[in-house]
């Protein structure tokens, strides 16, 4: 009697896409096709996960702290993702990569991060096309406060598509509010990677070369955790002083609870904290410009609040943006030289002229120019978290996360300064 073999189906209620059905069906159709008659269904190996590599160019954190995250959610989704710096990746191995997303900020007028100086390097002394079997797509971080507006992450995309390697979703740069770009990338990228994987899947079932790439269901939405702008308030468990006395340094080791919050880390992350401003540079700043600090204006979400809020919690004041330079040169007409700074072709001049100005020097040195709390605002960029590396392990430290920051305190054009505030919970 023949041995009649039951070749598996994926039913219509399961949770995949009709593509995603109709590939699975057909692997599993062809594996049993396969399986030797008489003896029951053949072994089925699993198939191997995807690789893919997240690579950062980082300076201040930003582009590490993006990378990191991504490849967390990638292996989430399925894939064997890593986070690496550029500067850990040559180019013999990259040309033997599948896929990297590569994310990456820009260090002065176009330049490399530091850990990216490498990389780009080896790029440029390259020849031929030796990275035809690799997939990218590039993330750029910058400031359009420099003309060459997230610069490296234009040119290494350009390079990488010379050296021929496909891009599968277009660059985004991505200003000093990378939020939003950064979401779009991601999405963008997750799915240009997941049709990259079924194509390669079904040149695996015609017998093509290759790794056979596993293809993951769509996963439940979850509620939307803790993020930039829904932050945890946390309480601060420590606060000691690891300078000894008479040093010029103020070195602080922090201890913060992360209880009730859902929040892991890995050791090398990096934990953002947001900031408040100094309530005496706000107070100097709204005495300058002849505001009481009750007028209302706009946050940068649209919604309405004292400037003297909005100053202290939701904008940045101490580096001059080029919006703000460009209204103090068209408010100022007597003030030539900042005009001729601002529109000259040589940005190393403007640098030297700004190297420890900030905002409340041009407003105290020309009392004349006058701006509406709403104008003030716009020419504002939104306050950044700071980025910190994490100094502890969750092993050690169950639900608590330690920190080691440098305290800022310099004096500069007759003026004390002050870095910003980290703000905690007294609950």
């Amino acid at each position: 009697m023949t041995q009649t073999q039951t070749v598996p189906f994926i039913p219509d209620n399961a949770p995949f896409t009709p593509a995603q059905r109709a590939w699975l069906n057909g692997f599993l159709a062809g594996l049993y096709a396969q399986a030797p008659s008489g003896n029951g269904a053949a072994a089925i190996s699993a198939p191997a996960r995807t690789k893919l590599s997240v690579l950062f160019g980082s300076q201040s954190g930003n582009s590490e702290s993006l990378a990191k995250k991504l490849a967390k959610e990638a292996k989430n989704q399925g894939y064997d993702a890593s986070a690496m710096a550029l500067e850990k990746i040559s180019l013999a191995a990259l040309s033997q990569e599948r896929c990297a997303l590569i994310i990456t900020s820009t260090w002065g007028e176009g330049d490399p991060p530091d850990n990216a100086v490498s990389f780009w390097k080896a790029l440029q002394e390259q020849e031929g096309a030796p990275l035809t079997n690799l997939s990218f797509s590039v993330l750029a971080l910058g400031d359009t406060n420099y003309e060459q507006f997230c610069g490296f992450g234009k040119k290494i995309d350009k390079r990488l598509e010379e050296l021929g390697a496909k891009r599968i979703f277009e660059r985004i740069d991505c200003p000093v509010n990378f939020e939003e770009g950064a979401s779009r990338w991601q999405k963008g990228v997750f799915e240009a990677v997941s049709k990259l994987a079924s194509a390669s899947d079904a040149q695996q079932l015609n017998g093509s070369k290759g790794a056979l790439l596993e293809v993951s269901a769509p996963v439940e939405e979850k509620p939307a955790g803790y993020s930039r702008k829904n932050p945890f308030h946390a309480r601060l468990l420590a606060n000691r002083k690891l300078t000894g006395e008479g040093s010029e340094k103020d070195t602080r080791h922090y201890e913060i609870c992360l209880k009730d919050s859902g929040l892991t880390y890995e050791v090398g992350d990096a934990l953002g904290i947001v900031p408040t401003n100094s309530p005496e540079l706000v107070e100097e700043i709204l005495k300058a410009l002849g505001f009481d600090g009750e007028e209302e204006v706009n946050g940068p979400e649209g919604d309405k609040m004292p400037i003297r809020l909005a100053l202290l919690r939701e904008y940045q004041i101490r580096a001059p943006h080029r919006d703000f330079l460009n209204a103090m040169a068209e408010h100022d007409a007597a003030d030539q030289y900042l005009k001729k700074l601002i529109s000259g072709d040589v940005r190393t001049e403007l640098d030297k002229f700004l190297w420890g100005r900030e905002i409340i020097d041009f407003l105290v040195e020309s009392p004349g120019v006058g701006f509406t709390p709403a104008e003030f605002v716009s020419l504002l960029q939104k306050l950044q978290p700071r980025l910190y590396s994490i100094a502890s392990s969750l092993k050690a430290h169950p639900e608590q996360v330690h920190l080691t920051v440098d305290t800022v305190r310099y004096e500069t054009h007759g003026r004390k300064r002050k870095g910003v505030l980290l703000k905690f919970s007294s609950r």
